[in-house]
Protein backbone atom coordinates (compact mmCIF):
# COMPACT_ATOMS: atom_id res chain seq x y z
CA UNK A 1 0.00 0.00 0.00
CA UNK A 2 0.98 3.10 -1.12
CA UNK A 3 0.99 6.98 1.64
CA UNK A 4 -1.75 7.69 -0.49
CA UNK A 5 -3.91 4.97 -0.02
CA UNK A 6 -2.71 5.31 3.45
CA UNK A 7 -4.13 8.86 3.77
CA UNK A 8 -7.31 7.53 2.07
CA UNK A 9 -8.09 4.64 4.79
CA UNK A 10 -7.08 7.08 7.84
CA UNK A 11 -9.59 9.79 6.32
CA UNK A 12 -12.51 6.92 5.96
CA UNK A 13 -11.71 5.80 9.48
CA UNK A 14 -11.97 9.67 10.86
CA UNK A 15 -14.90 9.83 9.40
CA UNK A 16 -16.07 7.20 11.34
CA UNK A 17 -14.72 7.60 14.88
CA UNK A 18 -16.15 10.98 14.87
CA UNK A 19 -19.44 9.50 14.49
CA UNK A 20 -19.02 7.71 18.16
CA UNK A 21 -15.98 9.95 20.16
CA UNK A 22 -15.82 13.40 20.55
CA UNK A 23 -12.75 13.26 18.40
CA UNK A 24 -10.32 16.77 18.27
CA UNK A 25 -7.74 15.11 15.87
CA UNK A 26 -6.88 12.03 14.38
CA UNK A 27 -3.25 11.69 13.01
CA UNK A 28 -1.26 9.11 11.01
CA UNK A 29 2.09 8.78 12.61
CA UNK A 30 4.90 6.30 11.89
CA UNK A 31 6.10 4.50 8.54
CA UNK A 32 3.83 6.18 6.85
CA UNK A 33 4.49 10.04 7.94
CA UNK A 34 7.85 9.09 7.99
CA UNK A 35 8.59 7.26 4.83
CA UNK A 36 10.05 4.39 5.68
CA UNK A 37 6.92 2.29 4.86
CA UNK A 38 7.04 -0.91 3.15
CA UNK A 39 4.08 -2.65 1.63
CA UNK A 40 2.63 -4.73 4.39
CA UNK A 41 3.48 -1.85 7.03
CA UNK A 42 1.13 -1.36 9.62
CA UNK A 43 -1.29 1.79 9.86
CA UNK A 44 -0.93 3.87 12.99
CA UNK A 45 -3.34 6.48 13.56
CA UNK A 46 -3.71 8.59 16.53
CA UNK A 47 -6.99 9.14 18.18
CA UNK A 48 -7.30 12.50 20.19
CA UNK A 49 -9.77 13.24 22.12
CA UNK A 50 -10.57 16.08 24.68
CA UNK A 51 -10.05 13.72 27.98
CA UNK A 52 -9.80 9.90 28.86
CA UNK A 53 -11.86 10.25 31.94
CA UNK A 54 -13.82 6.68 32.41
CA UNK A 55 -14.30 6.05 28.93
CA UNK A 56 -10.66 4.80 28.20
CA UNK A 57 -11.48 1.17 28.98
CA UNK A 58 -15.02 1.22 26.44
CA UNK A 59 -13.21 3.61 24.14
CA UNK A 60 -10.16 1.60 23.23
CA UNK A 61 -12.23 -1.40 22.34
CA UNK A 62 -14.25 0.60 19.83
CA UNK A 63 -11.72 1.54 17.94
CA UNK A 64 -10.51 -1.61 17.15
CA UNK A 65 -13.59 -2.07 16.52
CA UNK A 66 -14.47 0.21 13.60
CA UNK A 67 -10.62 -0.29 12.40
CA UNK A 68 -12.07 -4.06 11.20
CA UNK A 69 -14.47 -2.18 9.15
CA UNK A 70 -11.78 -0.66 7.28
CA UNK A 71 -8.53 -2.82 7.47
CA UNK A 72 -6.90 -4.79 9.81
CA UNK A 73 -3.56 -2.72 8.75
CA UNK A 74 -4.70 -0.14 11.07
CA UNK A 75 -3.12 -0.21 14.37
CA UNK A 76 -5.19 3.28 16.65
CA UNK A 77 -3.68 4.04 19.86
CA UNK A 78 -6.29 6.85 22.14
CA UNK A 79 -4.54 9.85 23.63
CA UNK A 80 -5.34 13.43 24.82
CA UNK A 81 -3.53 16.17 23.64
CA UNK A 82 -0.82 16.64 26.38
CA UNK A 83 2.84 17.84 25.90
CA UNK A 84 4.54 16.38 28.48
CA UNK A 85 3.33 12.70 26.96
CA UNK A 86 6.26 11.85 25.09
CA UNK A 87 4.37 9.89 22.23
CA UNK A 88 1.84 12.47 21.98
CA UNK A 89 4.82 15.34 21.43
CA UNK A 90 6.13 12.57 18.55
CA UNK A 91 3.09 12.24 16.80
CA UNK A 92 2.06 16.01 16.81
CA UNK A 93 5.50 16.87 15.23
CA UNK A 94 5.84 13.57 12.43
CA UNK A 95 2.40 12.51 12.27
CA UNK A 96 0.11 13.74 9.34
CA UNK A 97 -2.88 15.21 10.89
CA UNK A 98 -6.18 13.98 9.13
Amino acid sequence: MDKEQAIALAKRYKEMVAEKLPLKALYLYGSYSKGNYREDSDIDIAVVVESLNDNYFEDTPLLWKLRRKISNLIEPVLLIEDMNNPLYCDIARTGILI
